[in-house]
């Protein structure tokens, strides 16, 4: 399937409502220029995430890393990692990506493949995110594992549900060897600071129509003005002000598509108190003015 875009819950979970329980596995080609955006806001799924550059430079963020990926490169992301990523090539990116419930590679049982391959991995909260390049022979041979179980998905021959698993079992084998060094090390979690940003983030996406400010953000943490700053510096790589704009641009880019309503009334519901600072700001993130974006999105 081809996806055009993100879509997160109210805690900033990614959907995917096509992942049966059954066949535990997707598969998307996301090709940018399809997009409104070359960006994907911060989110998590309990999933893991394979993802290859297929064209173009991304910027991959998690909570304390920056990586950026070149074209044949690829990554794995970790379950529940709060990730973004930033198109930063002229030509739009296409990435093909794996999300894969861990029991789709070692089953539902707590027994040795789940103790012995996925929980060390799992469980490792240095590990956030491995990267993968052709250059190196055994992350070349994780790359084209990946391709082959993308091939067997998109084709679908007889028999493709079971070249998927063991495309992807074959993956992990490599992934874990590459990932010891980490898995050797002891690292401290994010825990309490993850916890803090997710309920500013959450306070505001609640309260992104109105007036909100710096004490209001940190308040809904029971922080300072300068730990809201910090937490926001560290984790999202961002001051609060840039997350609120952000997310008031996607709440606004969902009314312009999706109703008639002015510009200038969506703007005013979504905490712009002048249209031509929202036209700017609006250009600038979708490379395109809201009158343009809803008529490419109603052909």
């Amino acid at each position: 399937m081809v996806a055009r875009e993100i879509r997160v819950d109210e805690n900033f979970q990614e959907r995917y409502l096509n992942m049966s329980r059954d066949f535990p596995v997707t598969i998307h080609y996301n090709d940018f220029s399809m997009w409104a955006s070359p960006r994907v806001g911060w989110h998590w799924h309990p999933y893991l995430e394979f993802d290859t550059i297929l064209k173009g430079r991304v910027d991959l963020f998690t909570n304390h890393r920056k990586v950026t990926l070149q074209e044949g490169e690829g990554c794995l992301l970790n379950i529940n990692v709060m990730h973004s990523l930033n198109g930063i090539s002229e030509e739009a990116p296409v990435i093909l990506t794996h999300l894969v419930n861990p029991s789709f590679i070692a089953g539902e049982e707590q027994g040795t493949l789940v103790r012995k391959y996925l929980t060390p991995v799992l469980d490792c909260s240095g590990l956030e995110f491995l990267t993968f390049s052709p250059s190196s022979t055994r992350q070349r041979q994780i790359l084209e594992h990946m391709n082959v179980s993308y091939e067997a998905a998109d084709t679908e021959p007889e028999g493709y549900e079971l070249i998927v698993r063991s495309e992807l079992t074959a993956a992990w084998l490599l992934i874990l060897q590459e990932a010891k060094p980490l898995l050797q090390e002891r690292k401290t979690a994010s825990g309490p600071m993850e916890a803090r940003v997710k309920t500013m983030m959450l306070y505001i996406q609640r309260n992104h129509m109105n007036k909100v400010t710096l004490e209001q953000i940190a308040r809904s943490a029971s922080l300072s003005t300068r730990e809201c700053t910090r937490d926001f510096q560290t984790y999202l790589h961002m001051t609060p002000f840039r997350y609120l704009t952000d997310f008031r641009l996607l709440a606004a880019s969902d009314d312009i598509r999706n109703t008639m309503k002015p510009v200038t009334m969506i703007a005013a519901d979504h905490g712009f108190s002048s249209p031509s600072y929202f036209t700017r700001l609006f250009r600038e993130k979708y490379r395109m003015t809201p009158l343009e974006y809803r008529a490419a999105h109603r052909k």
